[in-house]
């Protein structure tokens, strides 16, 4: 073997080999981070796990962002393979990030536990992001049914992008809380309840889970938004 293929082979043998160090750390990661999206309180020590195995994730994807330049076959062919895997598997951990820390943000911001991994997740999907892999597969269009390229491209999460997820929520939360207030103060003095009146209003477990809770907030008030006059 001349000393040129065998580089080349050591080169393959190494970017491989992180490859598939990042293909099991990132199914772990996933399946943690979908835990979290469970919604389940047994699960919150999940994120302790996720926060302490980011840096080791993110060295080893640093280490793969160029791929070896081969004119062997099969060893173009492994490069090519593990190259496309990985691709995946940061597209659909960024997808997973995302929700889980717009979930935390909405959820969890007051508890000082949680602040430093809000933190420590926002680096970690900002730096995923915007690191440069040579490796991405051409004509590559949805990851999983649940990741459609439609959903891209990601942008990254500033402080003012934080911000603003959390005011949403904060709006429709308090917009929720005047629907009620509204509807009590008009049933307090005696008025009849119409048809559409009897239909359930929003739940605090429905606004997180709607892009479209504003609009049947702001709907909802506009119906009483009139001051109640009790009949004559």
């Amino acid at each position: 073997m001349s000393p040129t293929k065998w580089r080349s082979s050591k080169n393959v043998e190494e970017f491989t080999n992180h490859c598939k160090l990042i293909h099991n750390l990132c199914m772990k990661l996933r399946a943690r981070l979908g835990n979290i999206l469970k919604q389940d309180k047994n699960n919150w020590q999940d994120l302790e796990v996720i926060v302490e195995r980011l840096p080791n994730i993110m060295h080893l994807y640093h280490q793969v962002t160029t791929s070896p330049q081969v004119s062997d076959h099969l060893l173009s062919f492994r490069c090519e393979f593990w190259g496309s895997k990985i691709w995946h598997h940061r597209l659909a951990t960024l997808y997973l990030a995302n929700q889980v820390i717009t979930y935390i943000i909405v959820h969890c911001v007051e508890i000082t536990t949680h602040q430093a991994n809000i933190i420590k997740l926002v680096t970690f999907f900002n730096e995923l992001l915007n690191l440069n892999i040579t490796s991405k597969p051409r004509g590559i269009t949805v990851v999983k049914n649940t990741c459609p390229s439609l959903l891209q491209p990601f942008r990254r999460l500033s402080i003012t992008k934080i911000l603003q997820i959390l005011a949403q929520y904060r709006a429709e939360e308090c917009g929720h809380l005047l629907v009620s207030l509204l509807l009590d103060i008009y049933y307090d003095n005696g008025l009849p309840q119409d048809d559409y009146d009897t239909e359930p209003l929003l739940t605090d477990e429905d606004l997180p889970s709607s892009d479209n809770s504003s609009m049947e907030i702001y709907r909802t008030l506009t119906r009483y938004m009139t001051p109640p006059q009790a009949p004559q």
